[in-house]
Formats: structure tokens, C-alpha cells, sequence
């Protein structure tokens, strides 16, 4: 485009200059690999890098697709950037943003310039939106990423019209946040994403458990619960019995998808609530909370604690480790209490301090502002929201909630609260500074809701006399974390609940071959030494 081009040769200032190296590249490209390969380009109709709201770069992209379609076989469209740019995070957009195929506009607008098929991603879930999108001669071919990514057979579970049991993508962009971090791919809906080599597990495939005639009680019933539960009933444990204090499965889910524009989260919730209603061996029990003496009653051989983990009210800082000065006062809050009074807080201006970088911030934030407050959000991080910027939410995010009047405070630590104020400081100065609000909601740390497992744990003896064989605890009981993360705890755990120690991962097989560094330095040096 001409933004970037700035050559006054041959490859620069008209477009057809611009597109010149392009298309001899795939006149290459075709020469090369004749009738024997398709050949496809994918193109970016507009960056959306200049105006995000109009589509003013599709107007080159209609000329371009014009000049390369004698040399291309189908054309793979999209629309966005994703680091970098101005919208950035709009070319794998999250839910919170959009619903499925937020690039229509975008590929409408070039349609007519090919007589190709085109191929288009949109975080395709639904087969009625994939149907409509081919019957309506926007696009030819589904292109799924995410969805493909959260359930592998989606194609497979579509044309044997078997749709309650697809793992819908819900739009989190867990999966690509690894790319920044140079670590594994995750996905919050599929635990088996990234083992099926390194733990031999299979998406759709459970073995038989060894110990199937033992009875498990799971306590808890949020994201790793509910996940342990599943793919306990599908290894053929001859009973489960998924318990929670709440009158329905899906634990912190139930709150977290309430928060503005994270409806489709609840996607973790309904998926699992249909595949256990399908398990005869499986039941769930809602409205129940278990003392130790009713678990250790209970009758069952195996016992899963998942019991989840809560915001502290304390408001432990992340920077400083100590807990905040005055958290105590009745017009401090935690995001569980906002989730449910956030309209009946007194006061005007509430400020919410964000030690933890990711979406609870953002949707207190957003909760409150429906609810016709000032906001103001002070966090230690250079930038609001800072893990979002690897889920390619960050940037749409503080910009939108600028516009709506949130006032951001960037790298201050929040230290004492007050009835007369709010103290801190810079975290490059040592000078005190104040706020004014006239209420606050601590978004610091989480800690385990673990008291149930260690009481039973403290007394083994009377474990075996109940014939308790073996308790564990998972997801947010054993250590705050991502969803996607307490997941995979989860179904780690009952993948391998009839293993040897199942309270430490078996390993997982090595793509590349383990280097014994003693021992080929003790080859080396046998060898120096000519012996």
C-alpha cells in the first residue's frame, strides 16, 4: 500500500507499480508448481490502520484482486492488523468486539473485483452462519481458525449434523496471546490443544479407567470441576457426582460471562452442561455445600476438590505484597461484590485499583459505568489491562473506555484508604500522592478457597477409615490461574486418575531427544584424556 511503499521506481508510486514485485512472485509461484498445486494468496482488504470505520483501503484491494486473479486459484481474505497498528486485534477479533464473521463488510466490498472462490476466517461457529455465508455468495470457502482450534472435528461434527456436541470458540484469544509470550498454545474450550503428541491425548478419544469401579466425588463444579467431571463420566467411572453450592454448574463462569460483552464465555459453561447431561454415570448436584464431615461421609473412594479461589478483600498488593491500608471500610469492594451491587454502591466517582492486568479490571469498569458512575483506574502497569495486549484486546479496550469518560492512572501503587482519601505513589517516586473517591473496588490478587482440602488432608487416618483412597484439589483451589489453565488442570487430572500419582503430571514425550549433559561431558573427557 502506498503508506508503506515509498520506492519512486519501477515497484512504487502507481498500484500497478506497487503490485508489480507481488505478482511476478506468483507468476513464479505458478510456473513452479504448474496444475499439480492450487495456488491462493491471502489479502488483507483494509489494515484499518487509518480509519477503522470505513473501508476506504478496499478500494485499491478491489484493483489488486483485479490484476491477480488470472494468476491465483482462490483468494483468502481478511480485514485488521494485529500488533502494532491503531485497530489493532481486529484480524482475529474477540468476541467481546464482534460476532462471527466480523469481515463481511470488508470482503462485500471486493467481491465483485474475482470470479474466484474466496476463502474467509470470522471465528465461523455456528453451521447456520457458515450456511449463510456460502448460500449468500460472500464467500465460497469456511476458514476456521480459532474454531478449529477449540474443537478439531468441528468440520466432521457439522456434516453428521451432531452440533450440540461442538466446542464452540468463545473468542477469548487465549490461543494467540502465547505467540507473544513464546510459550505453548493454550485453549480455554480444548485441553487436549498442544498434548496430542507430548501426552498422546485425543479430543475426542478417552481409555477406559483402570480403577472405572470406583465412585469420584468432585466439590465444586466451576471451570476445572466441571471439566474433571466430564472427562471422568466419558472414561467410564462407574459413578461421579459433581457437586456445587450454587443452584447450576459453572462457578466463577456463571459471573465472568455476566460482565459486559463476555456472553460468548459462557460457552465453557453450556458446552459441559450438554456432554454431562449425556453421561448416565455422571450426576450433578447443585445446591449442596459439604462440610468435611459430609465429604467424608459421602461414600465415594476418590474425592476432587475444586472449590475455586476469591478476590481478597484485603486488596494484597501485587507491587508491595502487603495488604492495603483501610481495605477494610464498608465503601471498599471486590469484584464478586460488584458483580452483584455494582448499581447500589454509594457515590458518584468510584476508583478501581488494577493489580492484576487482565479482563476483571476492565469489566468492573465497564460494569460501573452502566451503572452511571465516574471511574477512575489506577494500576502500577505501564498500561491498563497489560496481559490483553497479548489477547489483542488492550488497545480497542482503553481506547473505548477513554472515550466513555474512565480516567486512566498508570504506574501508581495504591497504599492506604481513607474516608478523607486515598494514598500512593508514583512507582519511580517516592512523594506521596492522593485521589479522591467515594468508593473503591480492589482487583489485586486472588486466593485459594482451599480450607476444605486441607481439613481433610490433616486427618489421613480418617480418610482410610472411610474409605477415602485418594483426595486431590485442582484449578483455582490449587493455584489462582486462567481459565484456560484450571481447565486443563482439570482434565489432566482425570485423564490420569488411574496412574500411578496422579497429583504429579506423568511426562510427556519429547519432540526433540533429551541431552545427558553429565554424561557426554564425562564422554568428552574420557576422551581428551586419550584413555
Amino acid at each position: 500500500m502506498s503508506k508503506f511503499n515509498r520506492r519512486s521506481d519501477e515497484y512504487g508510486g502507481s498500484l500497478e507499480n506497487r503490485a508489480r514485485f507481488w505478482l511476478e512472485v506468483i507468476e513464479q509461484v505458478r510456473e513452479a508448481v504448474g496444475d499439480q498445486c492450487a495456488v491462493t494468496s491471502r489479502l488483507c482488504v483494509d489494515t484499518l490502520n487509518d480509519n477503522p470505520l470505513g473501508i476506504r483501503a478496499a478500494e485499491e484491494a478491489y484493483r489488486f484482486i483485479e490484476l491477480g486473479d488470472h494468476l491465483v486459484d482462490f483468494w483468502d481474505l481478511q480485514a485488521g492488523g494485529w500488533v502494532a497498528a491503531e485497530w489493532a486485534g481486529d484480524d482475529a477479533v474477540a468476541s467481546r468486539f464482534a460476532g462471527e464473521f466480523s469481515h463481511r463488510e470488508y470482503i462485500e466490498a471486493v467481491r465483485p473485483a474475482t470470479r474466484k472462490p474466496i476463502a474467509a476466517v470470522g471465528r465461523f461457529t455456528n453451521p447456520d452462519t457458515m450456511a449463510e455465508a456460502i448460500r449468500s455468495g460472500v464467500i465460497d470457502i469456511i476458514a476456521a481458525a480459532r474454531p478449529s482450534i477449540a474443537d478439531p472435528f468441528l468440520p466432521q461434527k457439522i456434516e453428521e449434523g451432531r452440533y450440540d456436541e461442538i466446542r464452540e470458540c468463545i473468542g477469548c484469544n487465549i490461543c494467540a496471546s502465547r505467540f507473544g509470550q513464546g510459550a505453548p498454545i493454550v485453549c480455554t474450550q480444548n485441553a487436549t490443544l498442544g498434548e496430542e503428541f507430548r501426552r498422546g491425548w485425543h479430543p475426542e478419544r478417552f481409555t477406559q479407567a483402570s480403577n472405572a469401579e470406583q465412585t469420584v466425588l468432585v466439590v465444586g463444579a466451576g471451570p476445572a470441576g466441571m471439566e474433571c467431571a466430564m472427562v471422568l463420566g466419558k472414561r467410564g467411572l462407574s459413578a461421579v457426582h459433581l457437586l456445587d453450592e450454587q443452584d447450576a454448574i459453572g462457578g466463577c463462569i456463571r459471573a465472568i460471562s455476566a460482565y459486559p460483552h463476555l456472553g460468548e464465555w459462557g460457552r465453557v459453561t453450556t458446552y459441559r452442561q450438554v456432554q454431562l447431561d449425556k453421561l448416565a454415570n455422571v450426576e450433578i448436584v447443585p445446591n449442596t455445600r459439604l462440610d468435611a464431615h459430609g465429604v467424608l461421609s459421602y461414600g465415594a473412594e476418590i474425592v476432587v476438590i475444586a472449590t475455586g479461589a476469591r478476590w481478597r478483600a484485603d486488596g494484597m498488593n501485587g507491587p508491595t505484597q502487603s495488604p492495603i491500608g483501610g481495605a477494610e471500610h464498608d465503601f471498599v469492594y471486590t469484584p464478586e461484590q460488584v458483580s452483584s451491587v455494582s448499581g447500589e454502591i454509594d457515590g458518584e466517582h468510584v476508583l478501581v485499583y488494577d493489580t492484576d492486568g487482565y479482563f476483571t479490571a476492565v469489566g468492573m469498569a465497564e460494569m460501573l459505568l452502566a451503572a452511571g458512575k465516574r471511574v477512575t483506574v489506577l494500576t502500577p502497569f505501564a498500561n491498563f489491562a497489560s496481559f490483553m495486549f497479548f489477547t489483542g484486546e488492550a488497545f480497542r479496550v482503553n481506547r473505548e473506555l477513554r472515550a466513555q469518560g474512565v480516567e486512566i492512572v498508570p504506574l501508581h501503587v495504591l497504599s492506604e484508604i481513607t474516608p478523607d482519601g486515598l494514598r500512593g505513589q508514583n512507582v519511580w517516586a517516592p512523594e506521596p500522592v492522593e485521589w479522591q473517591a467515594d468508593a473503591v473496588v480492589l482487583v489485586t490478587q486472588r486466593e485459594p478457597q482451599d480450607a476444605l482440602y486441607h481439613e481433610l488432608r490433616a486427618e489421613p487416618e480418617r480418610l482410610a477409615r472411610e474409605g477415602i483412597e485418594a483426595l486431590y484439589r485442582i484449578g483455582d483451589c490449587l493455584a489462582p490461574r486462567t481459565i484456560a489453565e484450571n481447565i486443563f488442570d482439570g482434565h489432566r487430572l482425570a485423564r490420569e486418575i488411574d496412574t500411578a500419582d496422579p497429583s504429579n503430571p506423568l511426562p510427556y514425550l519429547r519432540e526433540l531427544p533429551y541431552v545427558d549433559v553429565d554424561r557426554d561431558r564425562a564422554i568428552a573427557a574420557t576422551a581428551a584424556s586419550g584413555s
